[in-house]
């Protein structure tokens, strides 16, 4: 029997009593932690309550409220749209310029090579994954007894050939100021006097067509004429293209360029500041936002459905390419179970559903990387990083399906040319977005507002989007997983040259140190 020790016991005494006061102490420091991170999604959840009774509260009433009445319960909701479309420019400029030029292709060599061209490829195949899904399900043709927001929509062209030509011409803009406020579209004048629009992806501007067209000419004549024409509307792949090509130029000019990546620099976080200031009055403006729409609604519940069914499909989308497509690619390329690769993956996936932030999720997917899966170092600091900036297969995923979502429950036809343009936008959008919560937002109203869409439903997505931004950021952190797996095993030769480079680098600095401590030692002598 061990003797009695009266200071051994006041110190057992002392750590049991700790002990009984730590998990309260604990628990009310990470419940105060919670609302504070999370105190932004939790007002748009009262925020979208509040506006579900509202609208529901004011559907019921009988009658219901007049036209003027739902514009004026549209206002507040309004001023959160406007001031969100007022920094669509600014961040799509600056994001996906300092984007592209912050990826040093050159000093990663052809690491950074096959990084750039695993992730866009995995990004056109989350984007054409979507397409399939939106347009298989749709989920947005389900409900009916809905008033138009759009009622003077022209049914789309016949011709795709006109479609993308469109779509190129809009992609090589000859102005880059007036491609913030025009875009270009071709107007086929048929033999009877009717026309088309080759790209009707501005459904609002077709009213604005040019008067100068001398279209009697061809009606006489029985003739066809294709007439290119600037429209109202933001040419958004315009300044995408440009975007990237500047951003590219800037990453190979170096320290001349260094300046005017600066001013994007300051300009994109100035503009993230703003946001996080408008993106506060967000509970007020969705509140107002959904109830004067459920307000003007013949039948509530079927909107709920239509809302439903979408997130089961984006949700199945998401599965699908995470969990699927992404460990084939690890299966086929590696030759190994993924299963093993994406157990070590869960801690930073479940770090990533809470934080929704891919860049803050970075400390911890490079340790999972390194520590649970065995990815070389030297890999995982530069591939994460990378896919951290533009692997947002979740992301681009979501955005695809959101568009043409909207586009279905608005009864609004897109041509294959428009499921393109979506496509395409959707892809270079995720890849500039910025990892911050919350600015999903501002991503959508970009490619509605550059396709024509109403920005009004929004609010009636943001109800689930809290919840989908997490999953979609989950998927865009497995997908940087995997990457960085597979680049490795592509990259085995290029490292294993560059450690004989460092062994022989590292022999050579000790032998010159060697023979100069000698040198110095003979001349002592």
């Amino acid at each position: 029997m061990e003797p009695l020790n009266p200071k051994d016991d006041l110190v057992r005494n002392a750590e049991e009593r700790d002990r009984k006061w730590l998990p309260k102490s604990v628990t009310r420091k990470c419940f105060v932690g919670f609302l504070k991170s999370n105190l932004l999604v939790l007002l748009m959840l009262v925020g979208v309550l509040v506006g579900v009774a509202i609208g529901l509260g004011l559907n019921s009433k009988d009658p219901k409220l007049s036209q003027p009445e739902i514009v004026y319960l549209r206002f507040p909701g309004e001023l959160f749209l406007q001031s969100m479309k007022m920094l669509l420019i600014p961040i799509v400029v600056s994001s996906l310029l300092c984007a592209t030029a912050e990826i040093d292709i050159r000093s990663s060599g052809k690491i950074g090579l096959r990084a750039s061209a695993y992730y866009i490829s995995t990004l056109v195949l989350a984007s054409v994954l979507g397409v399939i899904l939106v347009v298989t399900v749709r989920p947005g043709d389900r409900t009916s007894g809905r008033p138009s927001l759009v009622p003077d929509i022209p049914s789309s062209s016949s011709n795709p050939g006109l479609a993308f030509m469109d779509l190129f011409r809009n992609m090589v803009p000859d102005n880059l100021v007036e491609v913030c406020f025009k875009s270009k579209k071709t107007r086929e004048v048929t033999g009877d006097g009717t026309t088309t629009m080759g790209n009707s992806s501005s459904f609002s501007s077709v009213l604005n067509a040019v008067k100068n067209i001398s279209d009697e000419d061809a009606k006489n004549e029985g003739q066809i004429k294709l007439i290119v024409e600037k429209v109202d509307g933001i040419n958004m792949m315009g300044l995408v293209v440009a975007s990237i090509l500047f951003g590219c130029v800037t990453s190979a000019s170096g320290n001349e360029a260094k300046p005017f990546l600066d001013f994007f620099k300051a300009l994109r976080v100035v503009s993230f500041k703003l946001v996080a200031i408008f993106i506060w009055y967000s509970p007020v403006g969705i509140a107002f936002l959904i109830a004067s729409k459920l307000a003007e609604m013949d039948d509530p519940t079927k909107t709920f459905k239509d809302l439903a069914i979408f997130t089961v499909t984006v949700l199945v989308g998401l599965f699908i390419h995470g969990f699927i497509v992404l460990s084939l690619l690890y299966l086929v390329f590696l030759r190994k179970n993924p299963l093993k690769f994406l157990v070590g993956m869960v801690p930073a996936m479940l770090f990533a559903f809470g934080s929704e932030s891919s860049s803050a999720t970075l400390p911890v997917t490079i340790k999972c990387l390194e520590e649970k899966n065995g990815v070389d170092p030297r890999v995982t600091k530069l591939i994460a990083s990378i896919g951290a900036t533009v692997n947002m297969d979740g992301t681009c995923l979501y955005f695809t399906m959101m568009a043409i979502f909207i586009a279905q429950f608005n009864g609004i036809p897109l041509s294959a040319g428009q499921l393109v343009t979506i496509s395409i936008l959707s892809l270079s959008i995720a890849m500039g977005a910025a990892g911050v919560p919350g600015t999903g937002v501002i991503y959508m109203i970009m490619i509605l507002t550059s396709m024509g869409l109403p920005t009004d439903d929004i609010s009636t997505l943001l109800a689930v989007d809290w919840f989908l931004a997490r999953c979609r950021t989950s998927i865009n952190i497995l997908g940087d997983g995997i990457g960085a797996a597979v680049i490795e095993h592509f990259s085995r030769h290029d490292l294993k040259k560059m450690a004989e480079r460092e062994i022989i680098l590292t022999a050579n600095s000790e032998q010159d140190l060697y023979e100069g401590e000698a040198e110095q030692g003979t001349a002592r002598v």
